[in-house]
């Protein structure tokens, strides 16, 4: 195919980022994720808050020396936010990324008691869209998440990853697709729809 259309039998899936839960402090959680597993992380998930009352921020941003990676994102309120793509979602060269080296773009954040970006409120669940170079060139992929705040100790927040995915072939876009126990249970009612319908002409025949 040529490149910027989608090739499915490329897609593959990724190790997602290791879940965290969220701890008060001063200091900035950030863990890197090496995306292809090829050695090098390509991005850094970030997670602050210090008190729980305090403004709190929850994102990702491309990690140092690696060249690009980037969210797919967009300028909001304060700082730069990720999109939460729905299913059926491209991400590819077509894409708004994020480009701005070192500078968090945040699934969500509170500031001033009042939540911004698309991951808010807290605890919702979506996919955000990236690419990140590897030896042979530009990459594009998902990854499915949830975020939220610190509110107590029974609920201390964090950031928890589902699954992930990327497209092996450069410069090549790839489509966010249901998980596969999603695609086998709409198979499974459509062939149960199929059946009554079937059941339903065979009925009105013998009338």
């Amino acid at each position: 195919m040529a490149a910027g259309t989608e090739a499915y039998a490329d897609v593959v899936s990724a190790t997602p980022p290791a879940n965290f839960v969220g701890v008060l402090s001063g200091t900035a959680h950030q863990a890197p994720w090496d995306v292809n597993s090829d050695g090098t992380p390509d991005f850094a998930l970030f997670w602050s808050q210090a008190t729980a009352t305090g403004n709190w921020v929850s994102g990702i941003y491309g990690y140092g020396g690696v060249g690009v990676a980037a969210a797919v994102a967009y300028a909001g309120a304060y700082v730069t936010y990720v999109n939460r793509l729905a299913v059926g979602s491209m991400v590819g060269p077509a894409s708004n990324f994020a480009q701005d080296p070192g500078y968090v773009a945040a699934f969500a954040s509170r500031f001033s008691g009042t939540f911004y970006g698309q991951f808010s409120p807290p605890n919702t669940r979506g996919f955000i869209g990236f690419e990140f170079t590897a030896v042979d060139g530009l990459h594009y992929g998902y990854l499915e998440l949830m975020t939220s705040q610190f509110v107590n100790a029974g609920n201390p927040g964090g950031q928890t990853f589902f699954r992930a995915s990327y497209e092996t072939t450069p410069n090549t876009a790839i489509t966010v697709v249901p998980e596969p126990g999603s695609l086998a249970s709409l198979a499974f009612g459509a062939a149960m729809l199929g059946g009554l319908a079937l059941k339903r002409r065979k009925s009105a025949a013998k009338v």
